[in-house]
């Protein structure tokens, strides 16, 4: 014999509590998602500049004001 209780499935994935607290978890979770954007472009930009130099001519690395793009 099974109770009603025992055959209903069980959601682990929810998120409880009141919905202000939900709400504040959320923000952190995409604060932190937006900081962690933030962090990996500042980190990996040096290695973009150093893939674009790598693609340019000399005079095109050494130019003031400095070229971004190859036009």
């Amino acid at each position: 014999m099974t109770s009603e209780l025992a055959d209903t499935p069980i959601d682990v994935g929810k998120i409880t509590g009141p919905p202000g607290q939900r709400q504040d978890r959320e923000r952190r979770w995409t604060a932190a998602g937006i900081g962690g954007w933030v962090v990996a472009l500042v980190f990996f930009s040096p290695i973009l500049w150093i893939f674009l130099a790598a693609l340019k001519t000399n005079s095109e690395i050494l130019a003031i004001p400095p070229k971004f793009f190859f036009v």
